[in-house]
């Protein structure tokens, strides 16, 4: 049924939309979570791994709330409609993201210095789902790219592990101003979309 499919395939893309209208196309997380990723590996190079660790395991509790609060500050709403189809998908897919990081932390107390390259593992595959909910490609790259730079650390140069952490946080900076400036192409006179029925 072709009608059928192209309804359900509007209404999907009514509800990414609203996504990305209501959390700026998730470029405030991101570049939240790429200076929390550089200041982790900072933290890890001059004043030990163990704050290293700490700095990116607090800040990242704090990614959504900043997400959620600068969002609304800006005019945003920070959240979706009752109805968005993805509703549920935003609370599971962060949730999902937060039950893997126990795995980087065992990973870290067989060896500190993978500890970087498991949380790329863990983050990388947390953010593919991201591409459907936001309907923006560019977090596959990102997430195919973390999780592979984790994998080959972690395999072949597990003493490069602050590199890695520094190159996370390069990248999701970098997608943080990608979807910033997509977010103003898409919605930048104002508009808003409407939300799914």
């Amino acid at each position: 049924m072709p009608g059928r499919r192209e309804g359900m395939l509007s209404e999907i893309g009514k509800a990414q939309a609203e996504m990305r209208y209501s959390f700026r196309s998730a470029s405030i997380g991101q570049l939240y979570a790429g200076a929390l990723w550089l200041s982790s590996a900072a933290m890890w190079v001059l004043v030990g791994t163990g704050a290293g660790v700490l700095v990116l395991l607090i800040g990242g509790v704090f990614i959504y709330p900043v997400t959620a609060l600068v969002s609304r500050s800006l005019g945003n709403p920070g959240s979706v409609s009752r109805d968005n189809p993805l509703r549920e998908a935003s609370v599971t897919i962060p949730i999902v993201g937060a039950l893997g990081i126990p795995v980087a932390g065992a990973a870290a107390l067989y060896d500190i210095d993978w500890f970087y390259p498991a949380f790329m593992v863990v983050m990388g595959a947390h953010y593919l789902p991201f591409s459907h909910l936001y309907g923006m490609r560019i977090f596959v790259p990102l997430g195919v790219g973390m999780w592979l730079l984790g994998s080959s650390i972690a395999l072949w140069v597990p003493e490069a592990a602050a590199a890695g952490g520094a190159i996370s946080g390069v990248a999701l900076v970098l997608v943080g101003i990608r979807a910033a400036f997509d977010y103003q192409q898409e919605f930048g006179r104002g508009s808003s979309p409407e939300s799914p029925d």
